[in-house]
């Protein structure tokens, strides 16, 4: 599980992200942590728990386990680049595109990825491509 994933579903909950672990609060009182620097290391603080219904502490509870067994490495998400056009003559940028049709390329002004075409890509995905004449920009949410 992706700490992203984490966070979408505890929307409703207080995370907080330290160094070492990530708290969980609901209401200001801890309910538990999950550690972000060991595998299979997390904790419930019954007190806490004990007010939220069953179902979704238990619920809470297999979600917490299930980042908990994620190894390290694996619960950051992917970084995502786009590749700009290394030409400062151009007012607006341009970023290369794959055809998610028949892998032609080309450039569009356009950020994001659709049902056509794919303008972001992981660095694996750029080691495969000859980027000459590009340069690499991460994505941010």
């Amino acid at each position: 599980m992706k700490y992203s994933e984490f966070n979408k579903k505890y929307a409703d909950l207080e995370l907080q992200y330290t160094d070492s672990d990530i708290y969980i609060y609901c209401d200001g009182v801890m309910v538990g942590k999950v550690s972000k620097e060991y595998r299979y290391r997390m904790s419930t603080h019954y007190d806490g728990f004990e007010q939220f219904p069953a179902g979704y502490a238990a619920n809470l509870l297999m979600n917490m386990n299930m980042l908990s067994e994620t190894p390290l490495a694996e619960r950051e998400e992917e970084k995502r680049y786009r590749l700009r056009l290394a030409v400062p003559l151009v007012e607006f940028p341009l970023f290369l595109y794959r055809s998610t049709r028949d892998g032609s390329s080309g450039l569009t002004g356009r950020k994001g990825t659709s049902i056509g075409f794919q303008t972001e890509f992981s660095a694996e995905e750029i080691a495969q491509m000859d980027i000459t004449g590009f340069e690499k920009v991460e994505v941010s949410e």
